[in-house]
C-alpha cells in the first residue's frame, strides 16, 4: 500500500467516523419518528368507531383536563409561578435544537398541554455540543410515585388513577411508578412476585385504557443483594437494593415514557432469581440514582459504569415531587378530627409528628396502620433530604386521586348537565405546589372548603422555625409573674437589623427605629422566626387603658419577605401556626387596617373580629369564648397602639432592603 494511500485514509478518517455518527443519529431519529407515528395512529383508530363517528369517551378526555386545570383554583401567582417552570422554552434555532416536542392532541392547550415526550433531531451529530445543547434543552421534570395497592381498590379506581397519571405526564410531570402491594409478606414467595407484577400491569392498562400508550413495565431494573451480600459496596440503600440496567430506564425517560416499576428485585448470585423488595427502599435507590447521588457515594464505580448519554441525562433531568398514594392516605393528625395533617413543614414538625405516632403506635390496637403512616412520613422525609429544597411531597389516597371525574350520563340527549366536580388533589398540587387548603385554618373551617384535603397531606423541607424565648421549654407568661422578665431585643439570640429589613420589606414602609424600640422597651413577649428572617412575628405585651395591672398578649408585627407570600412553602402558616399553638394557645388579638388586604386572611382564621368605631382600625382575636372584659380590653389596647412608622409606603421592598443594607 502506498505512502500516499495511507496519507488518505487517516485524512478521511474523521470524516468517516462523523459521517457513521450521522447515520446512527438519523437511524435513531427515524425509529423514534416511526413509533410517534404508530402512536399516534393507534390513538387515532380509538378515537373513531363504525361509521366515522367520534368516541365520546375519548373526545372528553380533553375537556376533563381542561375542567381538572381550571377547578385546580390557582392563581394568577400560581400560574405564573408552574408557567415559568413547566412551560415550554422558546427554541432560538429550532433546526439545531437536540429535542424538540412531538405532541398531536384534540385540544390545544398552548404551554400548559404539552406532551413530555422528546425526539432526538438528526442534525445534532457533533459530540462536542451535545453538552451545551443539553443544558439549553427542556428539562425532563419527574415525579417519584409510590402506588400502594390493596384488595379493596377497585378497577374503577386504578383507572382514575391512570387517568390522573396520564394528566400529569401531559401538564409536564412525567411520573416514575413504583406499584407495591398490601401485606405482601403474607404470601408465598414466587407467587408474590408474579401478584405484584399483575398489580404494576393492571396501572399499565389503566393508563391506556385512558388513550395514553406510554407506559411500560421495567421489571428488571431494580437489583438486590443476599443477605451475605448486603456488606458489599454496591449495597448502597437499606436493604441492599440498587438500580442496575440503567440505560434503559433513561432511555425511556428520554422518550417520554412513564416506566412502572414493580416492587421486585433482582437477585444475580448465586443465582438468578427475583424477589420482593421493599417498595420504600425501591423509591430511595431511584431518588439516588436519578439525582446522582449514588455517584457522590461511589464515584470510581460510577465512572467506569456510566456511559456518555446517562452522564448528559444528569443536565436535563429534575426530580421534583415524591407522590405516595397510599390507601391509609395522609399522616393522621391529633388536631383534625380523624383528619390527616395538611402540610407538614419537615424542618420543624417532622420529629414531633413522629414521636405521636409512635407513642399512638404504642397505645392503639391500630399499630400496624400507624407504623404505615410512619413508614410513609419516614420515605418522603428521606426522599425530599436527597432532592432540592424546591421539591415537594404529596401522600394522598388512590380514591381521592380516582373520584375527581364526573361524566355527563352516557344516554343523555338533551343539555349536559353536571354537579360541582370534586378537584383533583394531584392536579391542583402540580399547578400550585400548595396544599389543597391552607393549613393555618381552623379545623371547623376545613371541612367545608375540601373535603378531599382531610384525607391528603403535602410535605415541604421546609424552613426551621425558632421561638424566642424558647415556649416548649418555659411557657410565655406578663413580665409581672415571669422571673425572667420582658425580652430585650439586645438579646444576642436576635438580629435586630434583619428584624427591621424584615419588616421595612414585607409593609413597605420606612420604620421609624428609635420610636419603635422605645415603645417596645420592657414590653416586648417574645417573637417567631422562620428561616433565615424570611419571616417574623412579633409579640408585645400591652395594658389595656384603665387597667394599669392587666397584661394582654398582642401580635405587634407579622412580617413575611414579598419573595416567599403565597408560595407553598407556606411561611405566613407556619408562623400563625406556632403562635397559637406553641407561643399562645389561650389567645392573642392584633388589629389591621380596614383597607387592607390581607384581612380576609384574618378573618378566616381570627375567632372574632370588630371594625373599631371612629377608626381605621379593625381588631382580631384567637381567644375561645372571648368575654365582654376581653372584648373591651382589645379595643382598648387597639386605639391606644402608637403606629411607629416614619413616611409613606414604598413600592419596591428590594430598594428599601439594598439601601438599609448599604448604609
Amino acid at each position: 500500500m502506498s505512502r500516499y494511500t495511507l496519507t488518505t485514509q487517516k485524512a478521511l478518517a474523521p470524516l468517516y467516523t462523523q459521517i457513521k455518527h450521522s447515520i446512527a443519529s438519523i437511524d435513531a431519529s427515524l425509529s423514534q419518528f416511526q413509533r410517534h407515528v404508530e402512536w399516534i395512529s393507534t390513538v387515532a383508530n380509538h378515537r373513531k368507531l363504525e361509521g366515522g363517528q367520534t368516541n365520546p369517551i375519548i373526545s372528553t378526555r380533553d375537556e376533563n383536563l381542561l375542567l381538572d386545570v381550571l377547578e385546580s383554583t390557582a392563581t394568577k401567582r400560581d400560574a405564573k409561578a408552574y408557567l415559568s417552570r413547566f412551560g415550554k422554552k422558546t427554541e432560538s434555532n429550532p433546526g439545531k435544537a437536540l429535542f424538540h416536542e412531538s405532541s398531536s392532541h384534540g385540544v390545544n392547550l398552548g404551554t400548559l398541554y404539552k406532551s413530555s415526550g422528546y425526539v432526538q433531531s438528526p442534525f445534532s451529530d457533533k459530540r462536542s455540543s451535545i453538552d451545551e445543547e443539553i443544558r439549553e434543552a427542556t428539562t425532563i421534570h419527574l415525579a417519584l410515585v409510590k402506588v400502594r395497592v390493596s384488595p379493596s381498590i377497585t378497577d374503577g379506581a386504578i383507572i382514575g388513577v391512570g387517568r390522573t397519571l396520564s394528566q400529569l405526564a401531559k401538564l409536564g410531570m412525567l411520573g416514575v411508578i413504583v406499584v407495591s402491594q398490601e401485606d405482601y409478606q403474607d404470601i408465598n414467595g414466587r407467587n408474590t412476585v408474579q401478584s405484584i407484577r399483575n398489580e404494576a400491569k393492571r396501572i399499565i392498562e389503566a393508563i391506556q385504557i385512558n388513550g395514553d400508550y406510554r407506559a411500560q413495565m421495567m421489571d428488571n431494573i431494580v437489583h438486590t443483594s443476599n443477605v451475605e451480600a448486603k456488606s458489599s459496596p454496591l449495597a448502597i440503600v437499606d436493604g441492599g437494593v440498587r438500580i442496575e440496567n440503567q440505560d434503559q430506564l433513561y432511555a425511556a425517560l428520554m422518550r417520554g415514557i412513564i416506566p412502572v416499576v414493580p416492587c421486585v428485585g433482582v437477585i444475580t448470585k448465586p443465582d438468578h432469581h427475583t424477589v420482593n423488595v421493599e417498595a420504600n427502599d425501591a423509591v430511595i435507590a431511584l431518588t439516588r440514582e436519578l439525582t446522582w447521588h449514588q455517584a457522590q457515594i461511589k464515584p470510581k464505580l460510577r465512572d467506569r459504569e456510566v456511559s456518555m448519554e446517562r452522564k448528559d441525562m444528569r443536565y436535563c433531568i429534575s426530580v421534583d415531587r415524591i407522590i405516595v398514594l397510599d390507601p391509609l392516605g395522609g399522616v393522621p393528625s391529633t388536631d383534625r378530627n380523624q383528619g390527616s395533617h395538611v402540610y407538614i413543614n419537615v424542618e420543624q414538625e417532622y420529629k414531633g409528628i413522629k414521636a405521636i405516632l409512635e407513642d399512638l403506635q404504642r397505645k392503639t390496637v391500630e399499630g400496624k396502620v400507624i407504623s404505615m403512616h410512619i413508614q410513609n412520613l419516614d420515605l418522603v422525609k428521606n426522599v425530599l433530604s436527597l432532592l432540592p429544597p424546591s421539591s415537594s411531597g404529596f401522600i394522598t389516597t388512590l380514591q381521592e386521586v380516582a373520584k375527581s371525574e364526573s361524566h355527563a350520563p352516557e344516554h343523555s340527549t338533551g343539555p349536559r348537565v353536571r354537579t360541582r366536580r370534586q378537584r383533583n388533589p394531584l392536579i391542583h398540587n402540580l399547578l400550585t405546589d400548595k396544599p389543597a387548603i391552607s393549613s393555618s385554618l381552623p379545623d371547623a373551617r376545613t371541612s367545608s372548603k375540601s373535603p378531599g384535603g382531610l384525607t391528603s397531606t403535602f410535605l415541604k423541607r421546609g424552613m426551621p422555625v425558632t421561638i424566642i424565648p424558647d415556649a416548649h421549654i418555659s411557657p410565655w407568661t406578663s413580665p409581672t409573674l415571669s422571673l425572667a422578665g420582658p425580652v430585650s431585643l439586645t438579646d444576642p439570640r436576635i438580629d435586630l437589623t434583619r428584624i427591621i429589613h424584615l419588616i421595612e420589606a414585607s409593609f413597605r414602609r420606612r420604620l421609624n427605629v428609635d420610636h419603635y424600640l422605645k415603645r417596645l422597651q420592657d414590653r416586648t413577649a417574645g417573637l417567631v422566626v422562620v428561616g433565615e428572617y424570611d419571616g417574623c412575628a412579633l409579640f408585645t405585651w400591652e395594658t389595656p387603658p384603665g387597667s394599669p395591672t392587666l397584661m394582654i398578649p398582642y401580635l405587634d408585627k407579622f412580617a413575611v419577605l414579598p419573595q416567599w407570600q403565597g408560595t407553598g412553602v407556606g411561611v405566613a402558616d407556619i408562623l400563625f401556626k406556632t403562635m397559637i399553638k406553641d407561643c399562645f394557645p389561650n389567645g392573642v388579638c392584633w388589629r389591621s387596617r380596614a383597607e387592607n388586604t390581607v384581612n380576609k386572611w384574618y378573618f378566616e382564621r381570627a375567632k372574632g373580629t370588630w371594625k373599631i368605631p371612629g377608626t381605621k382600625w379593625t381588631s382580631f382575636w384567637t381567644t375561645e369564648n372571648a368575654s365582654a372584659e376581653d372584648l373591651k380590653a382589645y379595643e382598648g389596647i387597639c386605639r391606644a397602639v402608637e403606629p411607629s412608622w416614619a413616611d409613606r409606603r414604598y413600592s419596591n421592598p428590594i430598594r428599601i432592603w439594598n439601601r438599609d443594607t448599604a448604609s
